[in-house]
């Protein structure tokens, strides 16, 4: 329940819109190329998973943002956008 709960905290922030969807095959809501269409920012969690979104969709990343909010210990660092 990573993914939902960190959209639903990022979608109260102003000006942020948020979905989510999962590169497992398990996924509630499998990740597709209208996903990453619609996003400027993609977050995942762990670094093995930027790798594979990589490999599944390196076409559809380009000048896209890839945010990794765990860390190695799987802490979760936060940072709101700039303005």
């Amino acid at each position: 329940m990573r993914s939902p709960t960190a959209a639903d905290m990022v979608a109260s922030w102003p000006g942020f819109e948020t979905d989510f969807a999962g590169l497992s095959k398990d996924a509630d809501e499998l990740l597709s190329s209208e996903h990453l269409g619609w996003a400027d920012i993609i977050v995942v969690m762990e670094k093995r998973q930027k790798s594979k979104l990589s490999s599944q969709f390196s076409a559809h990343l380009v000048a896209k943002r890839v945010v990794v909010l765990a860390s190695q210990t799987n802490t979760i660092i936060w940072s709101q956008p700039c303005k």
